[in-house]
């Protein structure tokens, strides 16, 4: 079985390394990156998120197979996921992982971010968790400014072109991650609207990060439910 993964604003593939090793044998795990990001970082950006959208199944479709797959969505990652498989841009999954974030068709304060200063903007991102133990010295720092700060602000750019609705995806099972810290129960529950199977939801961690320190237990509640379907 294979696993494809999307990440969260800004992530490289290095960031999902422990994650995938819960995974073991008989699985196979795929890590994505957005143009811009990480071993892509020659090409340019996306304009937008539904150019994203079309990079990211083109980038699918390369290694998945109808049905033999589970397509996993984290944080901006989920929604990226989501219009793939609403749009049909993508072969059907076996199952569909959404996490932490919440469903299209809520606002999210995160859109924006894109107008904030890049300070203020940093500030915000580290109340997320990301960018633990980095001071904000390194905006200053060429070097790092492209490799990981300039990424995450174009990723919060893309996010602020998003243009929510409330299409249902058919004949693909999903199970959701949150941290009720990070979104709030009532949220998280109206990703059901969305599914037209059942749709399972865990909260997990206290943070929007969870996957670093609860990445075990998501592996073990996916594999469980992909070996059921």
């Amino acid at each position: 079985m294979r696993l494809i993964c999307v990440p969260f604003a800004g992530a490289l593939k290095r960031n999902f390394d422990d994650f995938a090793s819960f995974f073991g044998e008989g699985w196979e795990v795929t890590v994505l990156e957005y143009p811009g990001h990480g071993t892509r970082r020659k090409e340019d950006y996306a304009e937008d998120f539904d150019k994203l959208t079309f990079d990211m199944a083109e980038q699918v479709r390369s290694v998945a197979c109808e049905n033999d797959y589970v397509l996993m969505g984290y944080s901006m990652g989920s929604i990226v996921a989501y219009e793939m498989v609403v749009k049909g841009l993508v072969p059907k999954p076996k199952l569909l992982v959404e996490a932490s974030h919440r469903p299209p068709n809520n606002e999210w304060d995160s859109k924006n971010y894109v107008h904030l200063d890049d300070r203020t903007f940093w500030s915000k991102i580290k109340l997320l968790g990301a960018m633990d133990g980095m001071d904000e010295s390194l905006l200053d720092n060429r070097v790092y400014r492209r490799m990981y700060f300039d990424p995450i602000r174009q990723d919060y750019r893309l996010i602020s072109t998003y243009k929510s609705h409330t299409d249902k995806i058919e004949g693909v099972p999903a199970v959701c991650f949150y941290s009720p810290e990070d979104v709030p129960d009532d949220e998280m529950k109206q990703w059901s609207m969305f599914f037209d199977n059942k749709t399972d939801i865990y909260p997990l961690g206290d943070d929007h990060f969870f996957i670093f320190d609860h990445g075990e237990e998501m592996a073990r509640i996916i594999k469980k439910k992909a070996a059921a379907l």
